[in-house]
């Protein structure tokens, strides 16, 4: 479950992910696409992002900074696969704020996109 300025999202028990609020609708919505399985989800004032059970981060609403990760997306309430989903696949969890958006890798490496990060995304790696 992630609340964020003005909306709320939780996974069910079927791993979907239903989101209301401003960014969805007053009551809840199926955010994730039919079939998906949902691990994790982050909200921020104006955008959100979920990792997927494949590891791939998936964002939707403002793209202000690049902070969706996505360089030329449309806006909007469908979440969006990252430009740089290569680096994602092995996501396990995601942080969102106003201005940008982090996930973690498997290997503890975090990866950001948005400011004050670049929309070509920054990774910090875990020290050894």
């Amino acid at each position: 479950m992630a609340a964020g300025n003005w909306d709320t999202c939780a996974i069910d028990s079927s791993d979907a992910l239903w989101c209301w609020g401003s960014m969805g609708d007053r009551v809840p919505v199926q955010q994730s696409a039919a079939g998906v399985r949902v691990r994790a989800v982050g909200l921020g004032a104006d955008h959100g992002c979920y990792v997927d059970d494949a590891g791939q981060v998936f964002c939707w609403g403002n793209t202000t900074f690049g902070k969706r990760g996505d360089l030329n997306p449309p806006e909007g309430p469908n979440p969006v696969r990252r430009a740089d989903g290569s680096l994602l696949r092995d996501a396990v969890a995601v942080a969102v704020g106003v201005n940008h958006s982090c996930a973690q890798l498997a290997d503890g490496a975090v990866v950001g996109a948005g400011a004050p990060t670049s929309p070509s995304a920054s990774t910090t790696r875990p020290r050894a």
